[in-house]
C-alpha cells in the first residue's frame, strides 16, 4: 500500500495496474499532467552534457553553470519545453561529494545523514511514470533505492524512445548515495572519470554500470519529477 503525495488517498499496486491497462487507459496522458492526481513523471534527457554539465549535443536546455544545480535545470527545462512541467520541480539523479542523489530527489541538499529520510514514509511518494508510455518505472521511494527498477528509463520528455547514447551520469549506487566519482562534483570535462548508469538496464546498472566514464565524454541525465513532502 502507499499513497499518492499528501493527499492520503490510499491505492494498491494492483489498483494501479487496472487503472493504467484497463478501462481508465484512454485519459492516463491527461491525469499523467494532473499535478492533483499525483502521479510522477520520470524521463531521460534528450541532450548530452559533459562531466562539467556543459551541453554536448541534442536538445540545449540553455543552463549555464557546472555541478548539480545545473543538472537540476536541465531536467526542468527540458520539462518546460516538451510540455510536461506542472508546477512540481524536476531533479536529476546525481550525487556529489556533499548531496546524494536520493536527497536531490526529494528538493533536499544534503548527504543521506544529514537529509533525515527517516523522517519521510519511505512508501509515501509515487509512482513515478516513465514519459511515453505510462509504465510504473518506481512504485514508492522505498522502491527507488532497492537496487533495480521496474523498466527501463529510456524515453525522453518529447515521448520518444532514446535510441543512441545510452549513457547517463549518475555517480550514484543503486541505493541513491553517491559513490564519490563525479568529475569533480560535475565541474570537470578535462580529465577523471565520473560513474554513468544505463538506459537499458533495470538491474543496478540502471544506475552504476560504469565507473570509468571519462569526464570529457557527453551523457543524458535521468530527471524524476519531485513528490510533494
Amino acid at each position: 500500500m502507499f499513497k499518492k503525495n499528501k493527499n492520503l488517498i490510499f491505492i494498491t499496486p494492483l489498483l494501479i495496474s487496472l487503472t493504467l491497462g484497463g478501462c481508465f487507459s484512454h485519459n492516463i496522458g491527461e491525469k499523467f499532467n494532473d499535478p492533483i492526481f499525483g502521479y510522477l513523471k520520470a524521463f531521460v534527457s534528450n541532450g548530452i552534457y559533459m562531466g562539467n554539465m556543459t551541453w554536448g549535443g541534442n536538445f540545449n536546455a540553455g543552463c549555464t553553470g557546472n555541478g548539480i544545480a545545473t543538472a537540476n535545470c536541465i531536467c526542468n527545462a527540458e520539462a518546460a519545453n516538451y510540455g510536461i512541467h506542472n508546477g512540481r520541480e524536476f531533479r536529476a539523479w546525481i550525487s556529489t561529494s556533499t548531496i546524494d542523489a536520493r536527497c536531490n530527489i526529494l528538493g533536499q541538499s544534503a548527504n543521506n545523514e544529514e537529509c533525515n529520510l527517516d523522517f519521510y514514509d519511505p512508501d509515501g511518494y509515487g509512482p513515478w511514470l516513465e514519459v511515453g508510455t505510462y509504465k510504473i518505472i518506481i512504485n514508492s521511494f522505498s522502491d527507488f533505492v532497492d537496487g533495480n527498477i521496474n523498466e527501463t528509463i529510456n524515453y525522453e520528455a518529447s515521448e520518444s524512445v532514446a535510441t543512441v547514447n545510452p549513457d547517463v551520469w549518475t555517480g550514484t549506487y543503486t541505493d541513491g548515495i553517491g559513490d564519490g566519482n563525479n568529475c569533480i562534483n560535475w565541474t570537470n570535462n578535462a580529465g577523471g572519470t565520473g560513474t554513468t548508469g544505463s538506459i537499458n538496464r533495470t538491474d543496478s546498472g540502471w544506475s552504476h554500470w560504469n565507473s570509468l566514464s571519462i569526464c570529457s565524454a557527453s551523457y543524458r541525465l535521468y530527471c524524476f519529477e519531485q513528490p510533494d513532502l
